[in-house]
């Protein structure tokens, strides 16, 4: 604004556009607030998610492994019998 004509009329212009801008600046900082309160409640979930995925694949690791040895044992046991079975097969 060019103040060359100095007035209450243009004065009241100016005193006007202020507060409106003031009142979009309040309204955008409300709506930032609103924004990053949202953030914060998605950021909450996906480390409460990343937290329950890390326990479900350490539950899958233990269980994968407990199947490993299980197996094995099976394996051990299949192979004990067929070379039992195979001392008495030869008497």
């Amino acid at each position: 604004f060019k103040i060359d004509d100095f007035n209450i009329g243009r004065m009241q212009l100016q005193y006007r556009y202020i507060l409106s801008l003031e009142h979009e600046i309040q309204l955008a900082a409300a709506a930032v607030a609103q924004q990053q309160q949202q953030v914060e409640q998605v950021r909450e979930k996906l480390i409460a998610a990343k937290k329950e995925s890390q326990v479900l694949e350490k539950l899958e690791e233990k269980q994968y492994s407990q199947y490993l040895l299980d197996s094995k044992r099976q394996e051990q046991i299949v192979l004990d019998e067929i070379a039992n079975r195979k001392k008495f097969s030869l008497f």
